[in-house]
């Protein structure tokens, strides 16, 4: 027989609040940096912001913030030096891709802001 269980909205956050939590000190003890993981989650997320951009102001505000982001890492005494290197050579991706889309922009006579 089966159960229906009724979660409410702050039963439900707990309830993955915990899992995650759970699941970061887990990769922690398997020697995975949790703070290389977020930053490097960010990048990603910077990337599909980027591939969504429609404009060059959102081209701007992006680029900005790739910015300040390889500040903080080279800044940074919680990651390692690999870990530096490897967040820096992904995030000088982003740079890449987001000079290609100002190129994509200008070719196209799109100049919005």
């Amino acid at each position: 027989m089966k159960k229906v269980l009724k979660l409410t909205e702050n039963d439900l956050i707990r309830i993955v609040k915990r899992v995650v939590k759970e699941n970061k000190d887990f990769r922690s003890d398997m020697g995975v940096n949790p703070l290389f993981e977020e930053i490097m989650d960010e990048i990603y997320n910077m990337f599909d912001d980027i591939n969504d951009a429609n404009s060059i102001s959102d081209l701007e505000m992006i680029e900005d913030d790739a910015i300040y982001l390889a500040k903080d890492i080279e800044n940074s005494d919680e990651v390692s030096d690999n870990e530096k290197d490897e967040l820096l050579d992904n995030l000088d991706g982003c740079f890449k891709l987001i000079e290609d889309m100002y190129r994509d922009f200008e070719e196209e006579g799109d100049y919005k802001y």
